[in-house]
């Protein structure tokens, strides 16, 4: 099942006030409301070439009906595996691990040969409603604004973990033809 059936109205609600904020700051969206790995993913980036950046919203339906939580209370941060594992091993706790959505608003940049990404909020909610609720249009855009900030504030030496091969750009990935 798609992660826009699990939860049509946080797709509903969240996709207009995240094309508002991108159109607002001028950035091209990269992902509506996406199924990634279970998440449902609202992303967007300035390529310029050098020094990609982006600013990701991730709502992840959590605990014992997804075995997503369980999945991820049990990941080990791996040597050289960026903030990515180290972020969840060090927030995941008893609270986070019953039914519900978490809600993740990250930030990255990338060359075509090193990366950061950085979680800057976290939310935990029980329902879809508590979701809504939440992240209404007034709520998401400050923190999507204040991400942005954040975001265009990385320079290359904030790059700390290298890709294991070469590949293209970031914008080359995610261009449709």
């Amino acid at each position: 099942m798609a992660a826009n059936e699990v939860f049509p109205s946080v797709f509903n609600r969240h996709t207009p006030a995240f094309e508002s904020f991108c159109k607002h700051n001028q950035l091209e969206v990269v992902a509506l409301a996406e199924d990634r790995h279970g998440s449902l993913v609202w992303e967007t980036a300035l390529f310029d070439g050098v020094l990609d950046r982006y600013v990701t919203l991730a709502i992840t339906p959590m605990g014992s009906d997804s075995g997503i939580g369980e999945q991820v209370a049990e990941g080990v941060p791996l040597p050289n595996a960026g903030e990515l594992f180290a972020a969840y091993a060090l927030t995941i706790d008893e609270e986070l691990l019953g039914p519900g959505y978490l809600a993740e608003i990250w930030i990255g940049a990338e060359s075509d040969t090193r990366f950061v990404r950085r979680r800057l909020y976290y939310w935990r909610y029980r329902t879809d409603v508590e979701v809504q609720m939440a992240l209404s249009v007034d709520l998401l855009s400050p923190s999507l604004g204040a991400a942005w900030q954040k975001a265009k504030a990385l320079g290359l030496a904030d790059l700390a973990d290298e890709y294991p091969f070469p590949r293209p750009p970031l914008a080359s990935l995610h261009r449709t033809a």
